[in-house]
């Protein structure tokens, strides 16, 4: 009996796929669920408290800013909807993890719910000042991408993550730590985050600014998001006119004719 397969393998130049931006993605995300788990993680610097996930948190920004430089607004507004879903995720596998009895003879089993009992108001916490202050940081990248003709990613970069994490650390510091630290020490625990994140960020835009020009040669892609809907809720190709899309994806492959 002759057996036929109905598999049919096509070429591998008629396969279209990225061929970096699930690695991007995957980073973002470790990025992503560790600020939020490590939110309540306080060390000193000197006189200084802060979060560790102070020094975390500046590579979500900044490779949000590169996934939006490079592929446009409306693919990292995805990526970050995907981002928010899986901490939601996270955070009801941590939920009913906690809750569910173990014996007493295993003494590491407090130390789970020490660590993650607090994890749903952090949740809340890092998904209200995540949707405040991510949208507007990936808007004012792909806004001055366009009036600057897509030169100073560095400089764009920073000033956009200053702003969106200045309105991160706001939000989320005084959700995430109302009760769990002193009123009194909440101002400096903001502005001690805050400025920790300006200080840090140069370190994470420098790579950065090497991995944007890396990656639209090697995706042959240059989104100017000049016919975008940027409504932050709109999950989609995010363009008004379809027409579009193809000429504004594709605009490397133009000029680098």
């Amino acid at each position: 009996m002759e057996i036929t397969s109905s598999i049919k393998i096509e070429p591998k130049s008629q396969i279209q796929y990225s061929k970096c931006i699930l690695f991007l993605s995957m980073f973002y995300l470790v990025f992503f669920l560790s600020s939020a788990i490590l939110a309540h993680k306080l060390v000193y610097f000197g006189n200084y408290m802060t979060s560790v996930s102070t020094f975390v948190l500046p590579f979500t920004f900044i490779l949000a800013d590169v996934i939006a430089e490079v592929y446009g607004y409306a693919l990292s507004r995805q990526l970050i909807w995907a981002a928010l879903l899986s901490e939601f995720l996270f955070a009801i596998i941590m939920l009913i993890a906690v809750s569910i009895h173990s014996p007493h003879a295993l003494s590491n089993s407090g130390a789970y719910k020490t660590v993650f009992s607090s994890f749903t108001r952090i949740f809340i916490g890092n998904v209200i000042a995540m949707i405040s202050s991510i949208f507007i940081n990936i808007y004012a990248i792909t806004k001055s991408k366009i009036l600057l003709k897509g030169r100073f990613f560095w400089l764009r970069s920073l000033g956009a993550s200053i702003v969106g994490e200045f309105i991160f650390t706001l939000i989320c510091v005084i959700i995430a730590f109302a009760g769990v630290t002193p009123i009194s020490d909440m101002p400096q625990l903001i502005l001690t985050s805050f400025l920790f994140k300006v200080i840090f960020n140069p370190l994470a835009v420098i790579p950065a600014s090497y991995l944007v020009p890396y990656l639209k040669k090697k995706e042959n892609i240059d989104v100017y998001d000049t016919e975008t809907d940027f409504n932050p809720i709109k999950i989609g190709s995010g363009s008004n006119n379809k027409k579009n899309i193809s000429a504004r994806v594709y605009a490397f492959q133009a000029k680098s004719k």
